[in-house]
């Protein structure tokens, strides 16, 4: 009876103690998630770990983080998430200082994650996303993009997800374009044209439209400085905020707010003309961006790229080569890098669809996209 109680005595122990072991190792990752907030992704993580399709999920994943497909932007693209295998839409992306990178994600009651990273080569992509975030059924992000370079972005849905997507990645400007009733189509000197007979270069753009034509606040701030002077003939200062960049306005016929005056985004500073040494030009406004450490290119700032809506079908999950030989291209474009060749009656994964090109998963995992001519789809069961 002894021996019973003792070992009675011990399992309680036992137990208490793997209770406040539990207990403890939460609380530390309580007061960790404090100062280093877990990504949606980890935190799925916790709910999953034990789950062997889980693991083959978050494998799925790595090799995304170095695959090698870039588009161009806008892109949109159409499909099926696939609850047969573990898909991961990676994207890499060119983007300017100014633009706004914009990815809306739409499909119905499944919920993925959404992670953008930024990198100058693939050994230096940063071990946390600049962007993570988990969404069901339709969500949208706008980065303000910092700094000129690559970027990458992974889209993946939930475990056994089974659901028609749509993605579209696109940007748009991040200040007001500074000549009103007018676009970027009205831009006819741009950043680094020689100037002077090629002894300097162009430190902005040059807008064209009709003499008087309203020239705006590209944001809110305040009037740095508003009168005549030098090269630039009658201009504007627009500073925004008090470390912020500054806008520069020049060639103006005239000028309609003081120095030190507080502006709203879109109010009127002064009118398009061809004062200073514009005089001999036709009207136009002469726009610079200067920051702490110099003039940068002012175009993606306020450049809007035409977006078209594709209008094609969620495609099957499989497909069939139908050409004898296919090229697996890095870009949906048949100028792209060539990442393989497959052969005639060989099936792929299709991932999705983007206007004339499907994206696809090879045998072997790596992906990519494939003409339309060159394959047919099949119908899954």
């Amino acid at each position: 009876m002894l021996n019973f109680h003792k070992n009675l005595l011990f399992k309680l122990i036992c137990f208490a103690a793997l209770v406040i072991s539990l207990s403890s190792c939460k609380e530390v990752r309580q007061i960790s998630d404090i100062f280093v907030k877990p990504t949606p992704r980890e935190l799925y993580a916790r709910d999953l770990e034990n789950n062997n399709d889980y693991l083959k999920w978050h494998a799925s994943y790595q090799p995304a983080l170095v695959d090698s497909l870039f588009i161009e932007l806008p892109y949109s693209e159409v499909g099926k998430f696939s609850s047969h295998h573990f898909p991961v839409h990676s994207y890499d992306v060119l983007l300017e200082r100014g633009e706004k990178l914009m990815v809306n994600v739409t499909s119905d009651s499944t919920f993925a994650f959404l992670d953008v990273y930024a990198y100058k080569n693939i050994d230096s992509l940063e071990k946390k996303p600049i962007i993570s975030e988990k969404f069901i059924g339709q969500t949208s992000i706008a980065m303000p993009v910092e700094k000129s370079e690559k970027y990458k972005i992974l889209i993946q849905p939930e475990l056994y997800a089974s659901k028609r997507f749509k993605i579209d990645i696109y940007t748009q400007p991040t200040l007001t374009f500074p000549v009103a009733g007018y676009s970027d189509n009205a831009i006819q000197s741009f950043w680094g044209n020689p100037r002077s007979g090629g002894t300097r270069l162009h430190e902005g753009i040059d807008i064209f439209a009709p003499r008087l034509t309203p020239v705006l606040a590209v944001t809110d701030g305040h009037i740095n400085f508003a009168g005549e002077r030098g090269l630039g003939g009658k201009q504007v200062w627009l500073r925004d905020g008090l470390f912020g960049a500054s806008y520069y306005y020049a060639h103006l016929d005239s000028i309609k707010v003081s120095t030190t005056k507080k502006v709203s985004v879109g109010d009127t500073l002064g009118y398009v003309g061809n004062t200073g040494n514009a005089k001999t030009t036709v009207p136009h406004l002469h726009f610079g961006i200067y920051t702490s450490k110099g003039a940068v290119d002012p175009l993606p700032f306020v450049r809007t790229r035409e977006r078209k809506e594709i209008k094609v079908m969620a495609p099957s999950e499989m497909g069939i080569i139908t050409s004898q030989n296919a090229n697996v291209r890095n870009k949906p474009n048949s100028n792209s890098l060539n990442l393989n060749t497959i052969k005639y009656q060989d099936t792929v994964k299709i991932m999705g669809r983007t206007l004339d090109w499907y994206h696809i998963i090879l045998s072997n995992g790596s992906k990519g996209f494939i003409h339309k001519s060159l394959i047919k789809e099949l119908k899954v069961n």
